[in-house]
């Protein structure tokens, strides 16, 4: 069983980061010295055993990327489309599949080998990195991420995830639903239960219990990992963490001697 990697950077450029005339796609803002999704194809190319990445990104990553593991795939209409070409791209997925996020410029290989190492050590077949709120903090006071507070303490989530075989589109499939819920809390709650959805907004359910929850609404066995590395948590979503995630480059660059 092998391990292959896919990038998700096919979402058009929207604006968030002012004008910026000759870039069409968010994956291609630039973050230090070079376009985003460059940190985090680098990061998945140093993994070791990565046996080959699917890009879903714009035409110009061609020629950009030249590793011979890459394969760029056109971007269809949305996230979930994306996704299911990437995973045609990568057929037969009889192996793990590690997945990215463009807009994640910090992350490192030794971050994600930590995170594959637990999520392996789990035996699930969906794993999905949890960082706690205190660690993302420490190292990056200021920074602004969605927390969800449960009674073990608030977290932010990663932005990579790791699958197993089968599960992958099993669980795709389920996400797009759930991303669909979302516009119908009744549906939501009949989905989740009523009870548990309570609970959770109260902030008195345990991580367990969510990745149980999830697990059964999924379809597949899902963990949340609880990594100790605040870059995993951390994405570029708005000109703040634009700033931040150019401070942290610049910081590393120098600690680096360079």
């Amino acid at each position: 069983m092998g391990l292959s990697g896919l990038v998700l950077a096919g979402r058009p450029y929207d604006g968030r980061f002012g004008p910026r005339p000759r870039i069409g796609w968010e994956s291609l803002v630039p973050v230090g010295d070079r376009p985003m999704v460059h940190w985090v194809v680098d990061a998945l190319l140093g993994v070791e055993g990565l046996a080959s990445l699917v890009v879903v990104g714009p035409a110009e990553l061609v020629v950009e990327l030249s590793d011979p593991r890459i394969r760029v795939v056109a971007p269809g209409t949305g996230l979930f489309d994306n996704v299911r070409r990437g995973l045609d791209a990568l057929e037969p997925l009889d192996g793990e599949l590690l997945v990215a996020a463009a807009d994640a410029p910090l992350i490192r290989p030794r971050h994600l080998a930590a995170f594959l190492a637990r999520a392996r050590a789990s035996g699930a077949q969906l794993c999905y990195p949890v960082v706690r709120r205190e660690v993302c903090e420490r190292a990056f006071p200021g920074v602004e991420r969605t927390w969800v507070r449960l009674r073990d303490g608030s977290f932010t989530g990663g932005n990579v995830f790791l699958l197993r075989g089968s599960s992958a589109r099993r669980a795709a499939g389920a996400g797009e639903d759930l991303l669909e819920l979302r516009k119908s809390p009744i549906r939501l709650a009949r989905t989740v239960g009523l009870w548990f959805l309570l609970r959770y907004l109260l902030g008195r359910v345990t991580l367990a219990e969510v990745q149980a929850r999830f697990s059964r609404v999924l379809g597949v066995d899902g963990r949340a990992v609880v990594v100790d590395d605040p870059e995993i948590g951390v994405d570029v979503d708005k000109p703040g963490d634009l700033e931040l995630a150019e401070r942290a480059l610049r910081a590393r660059r120098d600690g680096d001697g360079g």
